[in-house]
């Protein structure tokens, strides 16, 4: 005789210490000193290859991870050629997540663990979401003038880069709505109206930008969907959910919010423009390996760089580390398969590494949330299935 018994599956240990780390990485950023939060992902690298020793298995090799590995090697020799004190901390930023991502696309994740995993990003983020609106209740009180005082419990932090943080917990959000009960429906619209707020505060351009175009590709993902499906109703529903929430955030926003967050055609309150051309001049003095990690700084006394990772990468290593990690992304965009829900998280961080460092959380988790789902288990059935709150397998045993 068989029978059908739920069993709840678990996750594994990695996604249980990714999770912890994607959690942390995200709300104790600014929270904790940076002698604790620069340890975050030393101790995962250590707890990582722990886990790919104990496994007992072959590693999988892929593009991805021969290209890591190339950038790796490369930009360590760059570091090697100029070291320095001062140029390890550049260096690191790259290193570190790159050797991360190098050990997830060696490892197989179940549905259960990328569940785990992008719960975690999310919870973390709401988290950090919330106490950006708990430390700055009164939204109408900022303007462009304030960006660099942004109160994050008793810290002072930049508005540059922490609306990036929030994006792909908003995008995971709209997942989440359209797959939840209609009871569950109305937490998650809460939640999202949170994860919002730093965004809308922090009068970020290139936040909001990413956020469109991130959930652009979410909603044409989803017509697409219904359409196959010949939902009307699905298809009519989502529609007006978005015209609604756009024409809210529209009529709420104080105006200076709205008249910057809403002009992408002058780059005159950041010179984005003026600190590229200045970057390019100076990559020009070694433009094919690079002039360090510290080159920019001497000779501009900017440690923020060009505010483009790119270019940035272009200074210190040259054409080559550009390429390289402009090939990293290109082949992710190869392995995604066209899918616009691993399109939106790339998207998110394409544009971060554009208009900022590209250093940062912001840039990385998305990589490797990408890079954790297309080393699926179970690649093969839908994807949206891991942004349901719960998953149960039911599997047949003999009785």
């Amino acid at each position: 005789m068989i029978n059908n018994i739920q069993v709840v599956e678990r996750s594994s240990l990695k996604a249980k210490i990714l999770s912890i780390f994607f959690f942390l990485a995200i709300s104790s950023l600014y929270l904790f000193p940076n002698t604790i939060t620069n340890m975050y992902k030393p101790i995962l690298i250590i707890l990582l290859t722990f886990i790919l020793i104990l496994q007992n298995s072959k590693l999988k090799i892929n593009l991805i991870s021969v290209i890591v590995t190339i950038s790796v090697v490369y930009y360590s020799i760059v570091f090697l050629m100029n070291i320095s004190f001062r140029s390890f901390i550049p260096f690191a930023s790259t290193l570190l997540p790159l050797i991360i991502i190098l050990i997830l696309s060696t490892l197989k994740f179940s549905r259960k663990d990328l569940e785990v995993i992008i719960n975690s990003i999310y919870m973390g983020s709401v988290f950090f979401a919330f106490c950006i609106l708990v430390s700055n209740p009164d939204i109408t009180a900022m303007s462009a003038m304030y960006r660099t005082e942004i109160k994050y419990f008793n810290t002072t932090i930049n508005a540059n880069g922490i609306s990036y943080i929030t994006v792909p917990a908003i995008l995971i959000g709209f997942h989440k709505i359209n797959l939840s009960s209609n009871r569950n429906k109305i937490k998650h619209i809460i939640l999202m109206c949170i994860l919002l707020y730093p965004i809308f505060y922090s009068m970020s351009r290139g936040g909001f930008l990413s956020l469109f175009l991130g959930t652009l590709l979410i909603i044409i993902h989803y017509i697409k969907y219904y359409s196959i499906k010949i939902n009307i109703t699905k298809i009519v529903s989502l529609i007006f959910f978005v015209c609604i929430l756009v024409l809210l955030v529209y009529n709420i926003l104080p105006q200076n919010i709205g008249d910057r967050l809403f002009n992408f055609s002058s780059y005159e309150l950041n010179s984005r423009d003026i600190l590229w051309k200045q970057a390019f001049d100076l990559a020009k003095n070694n433009i094919i390996f690079g002039s360090g990690y510290t080159y920019y700084w001497e000779k501009t006394g900017n440690d923020y760089g060009s505010h483009n990772l790119y270019i940035d990468l272009l200074v210190s290593t040259g054409i080559i580390g550009s390429v390289l990690m402009l090939l990293i992304l290109f082949i992710i965009v190869i392995k995604s398969k066209n899918n616009f829900i691993l399109f939106s998280f790339l998207v998110t961080a394409f544009v971060n590494s554009m208009v900022e460092s590209g250093r940062s959380y912001s840039f990385w988790i998305p990589i490797m949330l990408i890079i954790m789902i297309i080393n699926s288990e179970d690649n093969n059935r839908d994807i949206k299935e891991i942004f349901k709150p719960r998953y149960r397998n039911v599997k047949k045993i003999n009785a």
